[in-house]
């Protein structure tokens, strides 16, 4: 079974882009526009199983990634976060990894840096190892 990620971006070209290159990484995706919709899916995504991974923006509307970072980490501490922004400035993406988040990615992405981000912090082989009985 892929590793299941969740993108939350509220620019849906950006999103699309991720998806298709994660899922030709061998990862499955959802994709979130806002904060809320995404704490709300990851309860609901949940029963088909856990999300595995979180690439999160820094700057979005109504609630923003550090809103929504800290909200993950009281309700799914264990979630890996990998925080992606273009114009954040430094603070906040130390603040972030302070916070929790496992790595950041600077907008435009680099595609081998990404792939290299995600293979570290959501590894594919490491759900069927979870799965395996004591």
């Amino acid at each position: 079974m892929p590793r299941r990620i969740l993108i939350i971006d509220d620019e849906p070209h950006v999103s699309e882009s991720l998806k298709d290159r994660l899922e030709s990484m061998g990862y499955e995706v959802i994709v979130a526009h806002d904060g809320r919709t995404a704490l709300a899916l990851i309860t609901l995504e949940a029963k088909p199983g856990p999300i595995g991974g979180v690439l999160l923006d820094v700057q979005m509307p109504v609630m923003d990634g550090t809103e929504v970072l800290r909200e993950l980490r009281a309700r799914h501490p264990d979630i890996p976060v990998v925080m992606m922004t273009a114009g954040a400035d430094r603070k906040v993406l130390l603040s972030t990894l302070r916070m929790g988040a496992s790595e950041y990615l600077l907008k435009p992405f680099n595609t081998a840096l990404l792939s290299k981000i995600c293979e570290k912090v959501f590894p594919l082989g490491e759900q069927a190892n979870d799965r395996r009985p004591p």
